[in-house]
């Protein structure tokens, strides 16, 4: 981009003649930059939170594996930092008959059935995820739902993987807008 066209997207060029680049305020500059920054950085985040939750799934699933059930789905619930980051990514663990065996941001909901769970638009997340890991193995599903961090609905994404053989899975939810 150069100096004229820079301009143009700050809405500081001059009709009658092409500016010089010193003519461009260099505040505008710096704000432009810290967008473009900004947006490489948002367009990175999804694809960075994908992989982090895949990871954390993964070390669940070796958690599991390591310590046994009951002693996961504690170790899931106790919130530890590993099973969670900040508000915006979580673990759940959930039966395929929709019993919620462990979250790790809200314990009022373990041992509740969560099979017929709907998000914000009304899509049955859970039994979406459900079938695709009966299915392929794995899923990922997007959901309209509830931030932790703002308290409002907002795109979703979960993660998730069967447990060990069980008839259950093991899933990140992570938002998309953190």
């Amino acid at each position: 981009m150069n100096a004229y066209q820079l301009q143009i997207a700050l809405g500081k060029h001059h009709t009658n003649h092409q500016p010089a680049f010193e003519e461009t305020n260099m505040k505008d500059l710096a704000r432009l930059l810290a967008a473009l920054l900004f947006a490489c950085f948002a367009v990175g985040a999804c694809a960075q939170s994908l992989d982090e939750a895949k990871a954390m799934v993964e070390a669940a699933l070796a958690h599991h594996k390591a310590v046994g059930h009951e002693a996961a789905m504690n170790d899931f619930v106790e919130g530890n930092p590993q099973w969670h980051k900040g508000l915006t990514m979580y673990l759940v663990a959930v039966q395929y008959d929709g019993q919620m065996l462990a979250h790790t941001m809200n314990r009022k909901i373990v041992g509740k059935n969560m099979l017929e769970a709907r998000d914000a638009q009304g899509k049955p997340f859970i039994q979406e995820i459900i079938r695709s890991i009966k299915a392929t193995g794995s899923a990922t599903v997007e959901a309209a739902w509830t931030n932790p961090q703002t308290k409002k609905i907002d795109d979703a994404v979960v993660y998730a993987k069967q447990l060990n053989g069980m008839d259950a899975y093991v899933g990140v939810m992570f938002f998309k807008n953190k």
